[in-house]
């Protein structure tokens, strides 16, 4: 359901999510008594899906420069919309380089989104990269941006269950978040192409029920 979400603390929330993907030794809990602080949108929410689906722009595709990886043009504005709000609202003292991050599972995609913010505020305060590359990282805010939509059959490597690739890379994604997850995802297009027992299906569901809102609702308003 739209909206559905569960109680609890923020910190609580996130490590939810992270046990979901929890890959043993690699990761552990945080305390859950800590101060967790809230950043907008949706401040209530440590966790929160922005959903492309049905969206006829959401489209992924191989970039015509060269052909391998994929981009998603839908997905890119979405993200970069989001940073610029959660730094809009950021007061003074939290605005260090790379408080925040943006992280993509395609190098052409990370391109794309540097290329974007290339001489904006954003280059300073937001890091982009691949998921590949953030071992050992973690940020405040996190946007995951999962890129996956029509026009591309989802990669081999997100396509598997338990103990795969796919496994540890989304592990590694929503795990560098400390505070804040914001998660960028196609849950139509997911949900028909992946069983329930696909890791990326689980990881994307178990966001969706913590707070979703459609993707139109962001870049309309």
């Amino acid at each position: 359901m739209l909206g559905t979400n569960e109680c609890g603390g923020i910190a609580g929330k996130l490590l939810h999510l992270h046990r979901l993907l929890l890959l043993q030794g690699l990761h552990k809990d945080r305390d859950p008594h800590a101060y967790r602080p809230a950043f907008r949108p949706e401040p209530e929410y440590p966790v929160v899906l922005y959903d492309t689906g049905g969206e006829p722009l959401a489209l992924a595709h191989h970039p015509k420069k060269t052909g391998q990886s994929r981009s998603n043009e839908y997905h890119a504005e979405l993200a970069i919309a989001l940073a610029k709000l959660v730094l809009a609202d950021l007061p003074d003292e939290r605005r260090k380089p790379e408080y925040m991050s943006i992280v993509t599972p395609y190098r052409a995609q990370r391109d794309a989104l540097k290329e974007q913010i290339q001489g904006t505020d954003l280059e300073v305060y937001c890091r982009v990269g691949t998921v590949h590359a953030y071992q050992g990282l973690e940020f405040d805010i996190l946007i995951f941006d999962l890129v996956e939509s029509p026009g591309l059959a989802i990669a081999p490597f997100l396509r598997g269950g338990w103990g795969s690739e796919a496994m540890r890379l989304l592990n590694l994604g929503v795990t560098r978040a400390r505070h804040k997850l914001f998660v960028v995802a196609n849950m139509q297009y997911i949900r028909e192409q992946m069983p329930a027992s696909s890791m990326l299906r689980k990881i994307t569901e178990r966001a969706y029920q913590k707070r979703c809102i459609p993707a139109a609702q962001l870049l309309h308003q």
